[in-house]
């Protein structure tokens, strides 16, 4: 028993220990591969054209991960293309395309920033925008911007920065609709409808008298025809008529139901269910009121 306790108490200590050791060891080789790997743009073509004059054009080409030292001024009609081959390198294995590249327009002095996706277009990254784009992110404030390359890829431990250029932009002559508005809404208040001016009580009361005259002239009629339960029949026929009459009332319940809730097709494979005890308990019924009948005429 001695032995027992101290085996358990020996792995208890160290099966955590193990655990921990396995779990560093994934971690260092998780993060042995993120250095291993580093991000390469090759081909970086920067196009700005001119809508209004086909001859405005300006082009340049950078190698990652050298700046610009020109400042670019783009009005309405400018339109900037970026096209570049972005790929991670990773140490003993074939190059990969980096999974997300943007390109981000930002005033890191307000935080309004512009971000537009690239596509791929015959195997290679592509962005492209107008400065009518940017009106609305860029809350229409002509200035000095900085433009960026964004790379991120699972492989990286944080994105990738690259600032290509500045931009010295002009909004003038463009119209802004304003995108956002995180101004107080105004309260909206909501009225019920108020309720209808219900009849007097006096209507009511005739109503509710009306609606039950019916059943009133019903129990007069049966009064003068003199209805009674003096021939129900007793005995073995005493079921069969308590049956009929409530298979019956049953028939008249389904049909209120069928008016309050039911659709067409359930009510008639209620009623069909219902039919068949009607039957059978009419059968009986009819056969004891006419054997009754027959015993009365032999006496």
């Amino acid at each position: 028993a001695n032995t027992q306790q101290k085996k358990r108490e020996e792995d208890y200590f160290i099966l955590p220990f193990f655990e921990k050791m396995i779990k560093t060891i994934f971690v260092l080789v998780a993060l042995l591969g993120f250095s291993l790997s580093q991000v390469t743009v090759d081909d970086f073509q920067l196009v700005i054209s001119n809508s209004q004059d086909s001859k405005d054009v300006k082009k340049a080409g950078l190698e990652y991960p050298k700046s610009l030292d020109t400042v670019y001024s783009v009005g309405q009609h400018n339109k900037l293309l970026f096209d570049f081959t972005a790929k991670l390198k990773k140490e003993g294995k074939k190059s990969s395309t980096i999974h997300q590249t943007f390109v981000r327009v930002i005033d890191h002095k307000s935080g309004d920033e512009y971000i537009a996706p690239s596509k791929t277009v015959s195997g290679k990254q592509a962005v492209h925008f107008t400065v009518a784009d940017l009106i609305t992110d860029l809350q229409n404030k002509s200035g000095l911007y900085d433009v960026e390359l964004l790379l991120g890829d699972s492989y990286l431990t944080e994105p990738a920065v690259w600032k290509l250029f500045k931009l010295n932009i002009d909004f003038s002559g463009l119209p802004f609709v304003r995108g956002y508005n995180f101004a107080t809404k105004p309260i909206i208040e909501h009225k019920f409808r108020e309720a209808e001016k219900r009849p007097h009580t006096t209507v009511s009361s005739a109503f509710t008298l009306a609606v039950l005259a019916p059943l009133l002239v019903l129990f007069v009629g049966w009064g003068y025809v003199g209805a009674n339960l003096r021939n129900f029949p007793l005995g073995a026929d005493f079921l069969f008529a308590v049956g009929f009459h409530a298979s019956l009332g049953a028939v008249l319940l389904l049909f209120i139901v069928y008016w309050l809730s039911l659709t067409m097709m359930t009510t008639l494979v209620l009623l069909g269910a219902l039919s068949l005890p009607s039957a059978f308990f009419a059968h009986g019924l009819l056969n004891s009121l006419a054997r009754r009948h027959k015993a009365t005429k032999l006496e």
